[in-house]
């Protein structure tokens, strides 16, 4: 179907919009499940973030995405993430206040 054009002109302005909300890229070529990745972007980044494959080994074991990011922090916080084995959580987030266990005394003198 053909598209007149003022369809490709709102296209191509689609297409631009959305290449610059993205200004930071990261390749990867890896054998990990992607849901693992997508799960710690979901929960870690701040800002947007999408992931394109770019290509799959003949065996379908290596895959090779490539990730955009809004954030320079996100970017390098994940570059991070993905070097160290089992994708800890971001470490410049703030972490929850650990309840401060009471002695027996002080609940008795509440």
């Amino acid at each position: 179907m053909a598209q007149t054009t003022d369809e490709l002109a709102t296209v191509r302005r689609r297409q631009t919009a959305n290449a610059s909300a993205f200004q930071h890229a990261l390749r990867l070529r890896t054998k990990r499940p992607i849901r693992p990745l997508e799960d710690w972007l979901s929960q870690c980044c701040a800002g947007r973030w999408e992931i394109r494959v770019e290509g799959v080994s003949n065996d379908l074991e290596v895959k090779q995405y490539l990730f955009y990011f809004s954030l320079a922090d996100d970017r390098a916080a994940f570059k991070y993430a993905i070097s160290q084995p089992g994708l800890p959580p971001r470490p410049d987030l703030p972490r929850p206040a650990k309840a401060k266990a009471m002695s027996l005394f002080r609940r008795l003198m509440r």
